[in-house]
């Protein structure tokens, strides 16, 4: 089996598994944004798969031109999480897929999302967390800083967001790096300083299905 589609089963955020979690919390032709969609990996799935009416957002220069390319379906803006170019109450879903440790101003994201999402729509997160009471700084490309379990939801709870329901993909996640490791290519996501401090504060991952209410 090559080693993307050997990667790709463990992979707690692969679109497959994004796809089954929406599908029951949104109906057909729903609003949908992916927020920090990257390449546009998830949108082209959920546009095979689904009848979506997608929206994407991804500040880095390179990575938008190839979302536009790889979901042509899709509306893809050039904007990063805190500041995004749609009105109010505007989308049924969003997807916010190992941004969130991404961001400088984690409230003005979670304000954002709460402004551009309807009423009782979701948002579907996933990221790294850790299990202590302090977020963690890291000085790495892939990552700023690591926010604890509780800070993380506080945030968004904290601009009028319900958890639904929170998946501790931790183990999967271990899983995953273990083959990254064996294979030689983990070093080009985390170096070895920043692997030390994420064992040192017991980081784990998860997925948060979050309601606005």
């Amino acid at each position: 089996m090559p080693y993307g589609e050997r990667l790709a089963k463990l992979n707690p955020c692969h679109p497959r598994s994004t796809e089954e979690l929406l599908r029951p919390l949104v109906g057909f032709g729903a609003r949908l944004a992916d927020i920090g969609c990257g390449r546009g990996a998830t949108l082209s799935w959920l546009a095979e798969h689904n009848s979506y009416e997608l929206y994407g957002a991804e500040p880095d220069d390179t990575s938008y031109a190839c979302a536009t390319v790889n979901c042509p379906s899709a509306m893809v803006v050039k904007s990063t999480a805190d500041a995004l170019p749609f009105d109010n109450d505007f989308f049924h879903a969003i997807l916010m897929e190992c941004v969130f440790s991404l961001t400088e101003d984690p409230s003005a994201v979670a304000a954002e999302a709460a402004r551009v999402l309807r009423g009782q729509g979701f948002l579907l997160l996933s990221d790294l967390f850790t299990y202590g009471e302090d977020d963690l700084r890291v000085r790495q490309t892939l990552l700023r800083r690591v926010y604890a379990l509780r800070s993380l939801e506080g945030y968004f709870i904290g601009h009028g967001f319900l958890l639904c329901r929170f998946i501790d993909h931790t183990r999967d996640l271990r899983s995953m790096f273990a083959q990254m490791l064996m294979d030689g290519t983990a070093d080009a996501y985390l170096d070895d300083e920043t692997r030390k401090q994420l064992r040192e504060v017991k980081a784990g991952y998860g997925i948060w299905i979050f309601q606005k209410v």
